[in-house]
């Protein structure tokens, strides 16, 4: 009988914690201006009202911290969704200026990044000869040049980005992480947006489409990127149409 309760209480502590763990499992939203005759920033994700959230700049590494608001209906292309709004500090009260919200506790430390471009043609030659090796641009629109390389902040390992773009469609093409010797495709259709790291932890955000037309599903995505590889943290399909 002791076993049976014991079995049945790590079931339900198990069944909590995959519950509470599931409600914020990225801690991270979107943000954009929904405010129509003055400035109101609004939130994507699944942060709950009444939190304190960390707002990440675009534009600085800077952080301004905020609390969720109320949730309302606000209607995308694909149709009605729950938002949450955002009770704004007066320092914060620039909704362009920030570009994801980050669920966190205590001391956050933010730094917004920049790529470090590769100029070496040898390099930027090594890396597309991987890629066409591997037959990972077997893709129906012709490549328009060779992809920009960039080398991530990350280790003394060499670990690279690599972004190709299509013709016909400014900065959005394949896209590519290289790392422990092998090559792995993040998305077949992105755009780089920003770079940061956050609490010790190296992230990219980039856009995506999933066809060449300008109709179609299009959003945001967020990777963690580690020495052996990466791993999606958040995606947001709600411009889409």
């Amino acid at each position: 009988m002791k076993f049976l309760q014991m079995i049945t209480l790590i079931f339900v502590v198990a069944l909590t914690w995959e519950i509470s763990y599931g409600a914020e499992e990225s801690g991270f939203a979107l943000t954009f201006n929904c405010g129509n005759d003055s400035p109101k920033l609004c939130l994507i994700g699944e942060i709950v009202s009444g939190k304190s959230i960390a707002l990440l700049s675009g534009k600085s590494s800077r952080i301004c911290r905020a609390y969720t608001a109320g949730s309302f209906t606000y209607f995308f292309e694909e149709g009605d969704k729950d938002v949450l709004s955002t009770y704004l500090r007066l320092e914060c009260y620039d909704p362009e200026q920030y570009f994801l919200a980050y669920l966190g506790t205590g001391q956050i430390k933010f730094e917004l990044l920049e790529l470090s471009l590769f100029e070496e043609k040898s390099k930027v030659r090594d890396f597309d000869s991987i890629v066409r090796g591997q037959k990972l641009l077997e893709y129906d629109a012709p490549i328009s040049a060779p992809p920009k390389v960039f080398l991530l902040p990350l280790s003394r390992k060499e670990i690279l980005i690599g972004q190709y773009e299509v013709e016909g469609l400014e900065g959005y093409g394949p896209l590519f992480m290289f790392a422990q010797g092998k090559v792995e495709k993040i998305h077949f259709l992105a755009s780089v947006y920003r770079v940061f790291r956050l609490n010790g932890r190296l992230y990219l955000m980039f856009q995506w489409r999933s066809n060449l037309e300008g109709s179609g599903e299009k959003g945001s995505a967020l990777v963690e990127l580690t020495e052996s590889g990466f791993k999606l943290i958040f995606e947001d399909a709600s411009w889409s149409t």
